[in-house]
């Protein structure tokens, strides 16, 4: 074929561009994987804590110093006609570590945490869950007994709430959590209420009601995970943004490649259309072989980008927050074909622009 020929003219320059398009269009399949697996998850984990509002004692600074008793959950169950989720929170100790977070909530809330390794909870057995950086910290798998208050707890999944506060501790039961803690009778009390509701006006009319009805809790928005929820959106268009940047630089090298062809062969090309090629043939022609190029490359792009995501997984498994996906996403993958045929046909404007314009006389008396 005419193409592969031309192509093995100029050996060091062909590779070079195809060096050059595999390297682009592997970071833009490495990054977009990445971000495509952080909106999963980050899709999930937002519907999974869908509790948008927490309500907590008026005159507490913070969650461990908050009261709430079993007759004021009952109470604002009653009046905003929705379901409450009290919560303990409180801090113990494990494995000689410093003391870490432990979170007891209610079984109805059990299904809600989003967990990524092994199962939920029982609310019968004495079983624990543990945020994915402290079970990284402490290097715990599931199946691991942990001591805890003087028990032995199981440890029986991972989970990731995207909140580090969180991920470094432990999400047990309200009951094993009261026993852990070493709350008697005397102390039965909640730190925290959840309230599962939405949308932000079914929030506003949450709050507004607990102000008026219950002058000594206080109910706000989930002002952390509003905070993440920025966060993550933030880092999802500086990914997709990266991601542009290196496919634009695979096109860039395209697009010289291929105007460096046109210059150095432009005697040649007059040759073409002075025994009959037209200039539709002539350009079909430098087609193939950038096309060739570009899909060799992207082909290549998806080792690259699968060995980069396992280098990635094997340096860093916890994850910038989030769970690092271990395959290449196949959106991606179709996103970069159909990348690598845009640039081809971009990288033959201007070509195509010199070639309609040439003549063959004047090509012919070229360098």
């Amino acid at each position: 074929m005419i193409f592969l020929r031309n192509l093995m003219r100029t050996k060091v320059r062909s590779l070079l561009t195809l060096l050059g398009v595999t390297v682009g269009t592997a970071l833009f399949v490495s990054i977009a994987s990445l971000t495509l697996d952080m909106h999963h998850q980050f899709t999930y984990m937002t519907a999974a804590y869908n509790t948008e509002v927490m309500i907590g004692s008026g005159n507490a600074l913070t969650p461990y110093r908050s009261r709430i008793s079993q007759q004021q959950v009952e109470a604002l169950q009653a009046t905003l006609g929705q379901t409450v989720s009290p919560m303990i929170i409180g801090n113990t100790a494990t494995g000689g570590l410093n003391p870490l977070t432990l979170l007891g909530v209610s079984e109805q809330s059990f299904a809600m945490i989003p967990v990524v390794s092994g199962r939920g909870l029982n609310a019968e057995k004495p079983e624990i869950l543990a945020g994915v950086l402290y079970a990284e910290l402490a290097h715990l798998t599931v199946g691991d007994k942990l001591v805890l208050g003087n028990a032995e707890y199981t440890l029986v999944g991972l989970f990731r709430s995207g909140s580090r506060f969180i991920d470094t501790g432990l999400i047990t039961g309200v009951m094993q959590a009261r026993r852990i803690l070493g709350r008697d009778a005397n102390q039965d009390y909640f730190n925290m209420a959840m309230v599962q509701t939405g949308n932000k006006n079914a929030s506003a009319r949450v709050v507004e009601l607990v102000r008026q009805h219950f002058p000594g809790l206080r109910a706000q928005p989930t002002a952390e995970f509003s905070g993440i929820i920025r966060i993550m959106r933030t880092m999802e268009i500086s990914s997709w943004s990266i991601a542009l940047i290196a496919l634009l630089g695979a096109a860039i090298v395209v697009a010289n490649t291929l105007d460096m062809v046109v210059s150095e062969r432009t005697r040649e090309l007059g040759v073409l259309l002075s025994i009959g090629w037209s200039p539709w043939l002539v350009l079909r022609m430098l087609f193939a072989e950038i096309m060739a190029l570009c899909l060799t490359g992207t082909l290549l792009n998806n080792l690259a980008a699968q060995g980069l995501l396992s280098l990635l997984v094997y340096l860093y498994s916890a994850g910038p927050g989030w769970t690092l996906p271990t395959q290449i996403a196949p959106l991606a993958v179709f996103v970069s074909l159909g990348a690598a045929v845009v640039i081809g046909l971009s990288a033959l404007l201007w070509p195509a622009n010199v070639v309609y314009r040439l003549k063959p006389a004047e090509a012919l008396r070229h360098g």
